[in-house]
């Protein structure tokens, strides 16, 4: 994973994405997976956070949930909707107070 943090105007902003791994085919075992994102600087109040799917495509049809969202990190979790299999990963964006 990579990360970038930034301070701007009393904002901090950080973002990473994650490495692709396979997904089963919906309903199957295997069409669930979680990342552990932990933040390169806590922020001093809980973050909002963005997920988008990362590049390039085709990804299978997975949904991501940012889930157990504290100061220090939180689950990137995330299920396959597709029928096939296939890789997928996601780039996160967090917001907050510097």
């Amino acid at each position: 994973m990579n990360y970038t943090n930034m301070n701007v105007a009393g904002v901090r902003i950080q973002t990473g994405c994650t490495d692709k791994l396979l997904f089963s085919p919906s309903g199957q075992e295997g069409d669930w997976r979680t990342w552990y994102i932990v933040f390169y600087h806590p922020f001093t109040e809980v973050p909002a956070v963005f997920l988008t799917p990362s590049g390039p495509a085709p990804n299978v049809a997975v949904v991501g949930i940012a889930q157990n969202v504290t100061l220090e990190g939180f689950d990137l979790c995330a299920r396959n909707s597709d029928c096939s299999s296939g890789d997928a990963g996601f780039c996160w964006l967090a917001i907050g107070p510097a």
